[in-house]
């Protein structure tokens, strides 16, 4: 009977010591999540009620084309290792620069068709869209977005602005950046990372000039939330101020994705 009864408290305490298995765990609890898609595995954190992968996603979906800068679109999916011009897969994932693998450091730029993976535009809080996330995980929408950002701090008039630097004088993208130098490399404005969420400078697939541009200076992540026909909101962390990016851009624009715990 006592081996029994250790064994179910020890069974307990792990499940306790895992934050996406216990939501009521202290903010800023962290943890680890393996996609079981491709054995990715991903730190996890805690911030307000919601449990956020602290890495961006790096999963490649059969269901979207990988493709170098030159090629996107609005409506069909695409998807990008930020600095390689090509198709295969392996040769992706091992491209690195300056030394630095950009599959495994920095994950993988998406347009809005591959993020949603055939869902249609949610608002909603949780979006209750899963798109390339892992099962058990969603993508989330603005209104998430904004409920992390006043959690940290951000007022509700700031955070329904469209602006660059939204609550840039409360600091509050600077408590979601890594800190550092490292990957930050033109500089890295009051960063704290204090809430965990650690954003990467991961850049993006720019439609414009069919070039990957803002490597190791702006990362940037999709939402659910579509703003116009061929317009959906994201976010952006930039070296230059600490606050925190809110704007409509093209679908066809390749940005990181964060996922959030069922």
């Amino acid at each position: 009977m006592k081996k029994w009864l250790f064994l179910i408290v020890a069974g307990v305490m792990l499940v306790a010591c895992d934050p996406q298995d216990n939501p009521s765990l202290p903010d800023g609890t962290t943890g680890t999540f393996t996609d079981a898609r491709d054995g990715n595995v991903y730190k996890t954190v805690k911030i307000g009620n919601q449990i956020w992968m602290a890495e961006n996603l790096r999963y490649l979906p059969n269901t979207a084309s990988l493709a170098g800068p030159k090629t996107g679109s609005l409506t069909s999916p695409y998807c990008y290792i930020y600095g390689y011009d090509g198709s295969n897969v392996t040769a992706a994932k091992a491209h690195t620069e300056n030394g630095v693998n950009m599959y495994q450091t920095y994950g993988v730029l998406y347009n809005w068709p591959a993020v949603m993976d055939g869902a249609v535009t949610s608002s909603s809080s949780p979006s209750g869209v899963r798109g390339v996330c892992p099962q058990g995980w969603h993508l989330p929408s603005d209104a998430e977005w904004k409920k992390l950002e006043m959690h940290l701090g951000m007022t509700q008039e700031e955070a329904n602005r469209e602006a660059v630097d939204r609550a840039k004088a409360a600091k509050i993208g600077a408590k979601m950046k890594e800190t550092g130098r490292e990957h930050w490399t033109n500089g890295n404005t009051d960063a704290t990372n204090s809430s965990g969420f650690t954003g990467r400078p991961a850049g993006m697939r720019d439609r414009a000039i069919g070039q990957f541009l803002h490597g190791g200076t702006y990362v940037h992540w999709w939402t659910s939330t579509q703003k116009s026909g061929d317009v959906a909101y994201k976010r952006a962390l930039e070296y230059y101020h600490s606050g925190v990016s809110r704007v409509g851009l093209y679908k066809d624009y390749g940005f990181s994705v964060r996922c959030v715990k069922n």
